[in-house]
Formats: C-alpha cells, structure tokens, sequence
C-alpha cells in the first residue's frame, strides 16, 4: 500500500491529495488499471565532482515535472536514473 495518494493534476502532473484516513484511498489514484507510464526518462549521474551539480540539477528538474523514480542502475562512473511520467488510461474503445 502507497505511503500517500497521488492523482493527476491537469498538466498531467501527480500531486499528493488528502486521504480521510490512512487506510483509505481513493478510486482515482489507487487503482492501478487507471495510470499508465506515458513517457520514459534515462538520466546519466556522474559521481565526477566538475559534472554531478549538472546531473542533480537534471534529476530534480525531472523529478519537478512529474516523473517518478522506476529504477536505478549503477554504473562504474555513476548510475543511470530511470524515470517515468504517469498519465490517465485512455479509453481505446471510445476512439
């Protein structure tokens, strides 16, 4: 269970919403079937010291937009963050 629910502002941007209780969610942003990734975002992190400030600045600015962290891949010079960008399901039989 989600520490706390999010839903879909109208930018498509998730945002956290009040719950009444804490075993409590809502249809909206608690059924799965109804979020879908609709984009994917790689970002290098290089543990260089001239280069990490960049990279930081890339993964918040991300992370400002909505993605949400899916995983993350170490690599010998840093790691890779793997981001993704929720949206509604649309309806394919309503098209």
């Amino acid at each position: 269970m989600n520490e706390r629910c999010t839903d879909l502002d109208a930018h498509g941007i998730n945002r956290a919403i009040a719950r009444v209780n804490e075993n409590e969610h809502c249809e909206s942003c608690c059924n799965n079937s109804s979020k879908v990734i609709k984009k994917i975002r790689y970002i290098g992190v290089d543990f260089d010291d001239t280069k990490i400030r960049k990279c930081e600045d890339d993964v918040n600015h991300a992370l400002s937009q909505g993605y949400e962290p899916l995983e993350r891949i170490e690599t010998p010079r840093g790691l890779i963050m793997v981001l993704g960008l929720y949206g509604k399901k649309e309806d394919k039989f309503g098209q």
